[in-house]
């Protein structure tokens, strides 16, 4: 079944079209809260602070540094 718009290319064979979507939702956010953490990094923002607000481990954050 083709999505709305006749768009297959990215679907693989009995894929689920709704937690596809979830999932690139669930990316998608994820890096936003990455750009964010940058952000709060380079303003001087403490990593426990960052990682308390955007919700990325400790861990993830340092590695954004």
């Amino acid at each position: 079944n083709p999505l709305p718009g006749g768009d297959t290319d990215d679907l693989e064979p009995g894929s689920n079209p709704g937690r596809n979507a979830k999932q690139a939702e669930a990316k998608g956010k994820r890096e936003r809260e990455k750009e964010i953490a940058r952000a709060a990094l380079r303003e001087g923002a403490e990593e426990e602070f960052v990682a308390k607000k955007t919700g990325l481990s400790i861990d993830e954050v340092r590695k954004l540094k």
